[in-house]
């Protein structure tokens, strides 16, 4: 009965020697190929493949529904997956170059407390131009802001609050005359005056709390309002030249592996015939 052949162990010291001898055959390719591919990486960088830079913002709605936000943003995304500069920039107010050089634009809304409703809304931006990051943002929130609903809705808005400042002002006036006459007469209060000037002067203050809500609403008379802006210039987020490079030098690496593994397996080939 034959006795099966023992199967060989599955050396890795055997694997690196051949693996040497490989690379030291063909070194050239493994220095060519990583490198060329690198640098024609590189060169689509900063010909062809622009670098993408994400920036975001966060704005306040006075009389705008965030969801309705959301769509007009949504509208702008259309509009520029639809690859149409010339319109975009016409309703940005913005130059074509400009529009061109944006890639997306998105918006997603805040959740406020308990899951509420925010008046707050997130919009993100993509564009190959840091530069442009201020401007983009501005054009954004003048879009926003200059709807013709929008504004009007604003300008009510505004005009109801000023005719509430003006009753609230005058009826703190009118309780601070009658507290002040009250407290003049302070020797020959009895227990309901004393609790009567104690009411009159909670409805003040709280009446001046609703006077500074509505003076602090009326400082900023906008539409859209920014609350927390641009930032500065960041690194790029998509095709970077660094990752183009890193990338370009992997591949090219791969591919003399292949090319050196074929030029070998031809040469052992023309070796047996």
């Amino acid at each position: 009965m034959n006795q099966a052949s023992p199967k060989e162990d599955f050396d890795l010291i055997d694997v690196a020697v051949s693996a040497y001898r490989l690379f030291k055959r063909y070194y050239r390719i493994f220095i060519f190929f990583p490198v060329a591919c690198a640098l024609l990486a590189l060169l689509l960088s900063f010909v062809l493949i622009k670098p993408v830079y994400q920036n975001s913002f966060i704005v306040y709605f006075r009389v705008l529904n965030p969801d309705e936000a959301l769509q007009l943003i949504k509208d702008l995304e259309t509009l520029k997956e639809d690859n149409y500069p010339e319109d975009l920039a016409q309703v940005l107010g913005i130059s074509e170059e400009q529009a061109r050089n944006l890639k997306s634009i998105t918006a997603r809304r805040v959740e406020g407390k308990n899951n509420q409703l925010s008046p707050t809304v997130i919009v993100e931006f993509e564009t190959t131009k840091p530069e442009d990051y201020e401007s983009i943002q501005n054009a954004l929130v003048s879009y926003l802001s200059e709807i013709p609903y929008v504004e009007k809705e604003n300008n009510l808005f505004l005009k109801r609050q000023k005719t509430l400042l003006a009753e609230i002002q005058s009826q703190i006036q009118r309780l601070d005359s009658m507290h002040m006459a009250l407290v003049g007469t302070i020797n020959n209060l009895k227990d309901n005056q004393q609790l009567l000037i104690n009411s009159i002067y909670t409805e003040i203050i709280q009446l001046k709390e609703k006077q500074l809500a509505i003076e602090r609403e009326l400082q900023y008379p906008e539409a859209v309002r920014i609350v927390e802006p641009v930032r500065p210039l960041s690194k790029p987020t998509k095709a970077s030249p660094k990752t183009n490079v890193l990338i370009g030098f992997f591949v090219g690496f791969f591919l003399a592996i292949a090319y050196a593994f074929f030029l070998e397996v031809k040469r052992r080939a023309a070796q047996a015939v």
